[in-house]
């Protein structure tokens, strides 16, 4: 067993990290002593390089609570899909890194088809319209789905820094795109088993 202190010199995340962890029921301890010290054995350092690998693609706290307390979580295939999407940001790294080098040396490199959201927003259109009733029952904010659409459609600031933000976890709009229909119908296929 290790103590918090411990983990923390371990792990380099800070001890105020690691309560916060407890707090939100990311990463508990796995026993509390009696003078209330935080002890982690091997088990829990093990679902913190889960974490520490959620957090390395950007995700959410809150989401990666609701994927690692899914009754469906799968360690092995989670270790999988991030592997797939370390390298998709590692190649996206490696584009950026040649297209700077292109720049520095010169060369006229005028691309932005990367921030392209039209296909993006054209699936959120469509899953908005075949799911209004849906998203509304199953709690969904219908006006803030239709908030993001407006903000997609235009020449928002906003707008920018979502493909920014889908470009760096996904490594291009498309990549994007295609995850966000997969949840629409993950979504889908939960509501479905809800509702039987």
């Amino acid at each position: 067993m290790r103590t918090v202190k411990q983990v923390s010199e371990l792990t380099g995340i800070s001890i105020r990290t690691l309560h916060y962890y407890d707090e939100i029921s990311l990463l508990k301890p796995s026993k509390v002593t009696e003078s209330g010290y935080r002890l982690y054995d091997d088990d829990a350092l093990q679902i913190l390089q889960q974490i520490l690998f959620f957090r390395e693609l950007d995700f959410p706290l809150k989401d990666i609570r609701a994927i690692m307390l899914d009754s469906g979580y799968d360690k092995a295939s989670a270790l999988i899909a991030q592997r797939k999407l370390i390298q998709v940001k590692r190649d996206r790294l490696n584009g950026l890194l040649n297209l700077l080098d292109k720049l520095i040396k010169g060369e006229d490199c005028m691309s932005f088809k990367e921030f392209d959201m039209s296909e993006y927003t054209n699936a959120l259109e469509e899953f908005i319209a075949n799911n209004t009733d849906e998203i509304q029952r199953y709690g969904g904010n219908l006006d803030e789905y239709k908030r993001v659409l407006e903000t997609l459609k235009s020449d928002s600031p906003k707008k920018s820094e979502i493909a920014k933000m889908a470009i760096q976890q996904f490594g291009s709009i498309e990549k994007y795109t295609k995850a966000m229909k997969k949840t629409w119908q993950n979504f889908r296929s939960l509501w479905n088993k809800c509702t039987l």
